[in-house]
């Protein structure tokens, strides 16, 4: 770290509160689900149920 000694450890300090995500932002998820949801029906059920899992992370108030 620049060349520190004996720098041990992850600096975890958040400032500030978490912002509204952009209307662009926005649009773009609700694009990609909707792209989800047509790539899920051509895809073996457990490559379907990866994306279903995976949903959530990317886009947490959409479903799948």
């Amino acid at each position: 770290m620049h060349g520190g000694r004996g720098n041990t450890g992850i600096d975890k300090r958040v400032f500030g509160s978490p912002q509204q995500p952009s209307p662009e932002l926005q649009a773009a998820l609700g694009e990609l689900v909707v792209l989800v949801r047509e790539l899920r029906q051509q895809l073996p059920a457990p490559t379907g149920h990866t994306l279903d899992v995976a949903l959530p992370d990317v886009a947490p108030s959409r479903q799948l």
